[in-house]
């Protein structure tokens, strides 16, 4: 939930950090994404991932620690 995605699925990237988390096309408002993350490779547990949303080219990363996540 947040403001400014675009409803066009394919103009917005989430990345935590190195891992992509794939946005889905069906939930794609103004105001809400989703994004399904990856099956993880590397079963090491990565701790403190930095959020980081792009919408139509534009990067905006989120490092408080509300919005770290491990994976």
């Amino acid at each position: 939930v947040g403001s400014g995605f675009s409803t066009i699925p394919s103009e917005n990237s989430v990345m935590f950090g190195p891992y992509p988390c794939i946005v889905d096309p069906s939930v794609a408002q103004s105001n809400l994404i989703k994004c399904i993350t990856s099956r993880q490779s590397n079963f090491d547990v990565q701790n403190n991932l930095t959020l980081t949303v792009t919408v139509r080219n534009t990067s905006l990363s989120c490092t408080s620690s509300n919005c770290l996540i491990s994976y």
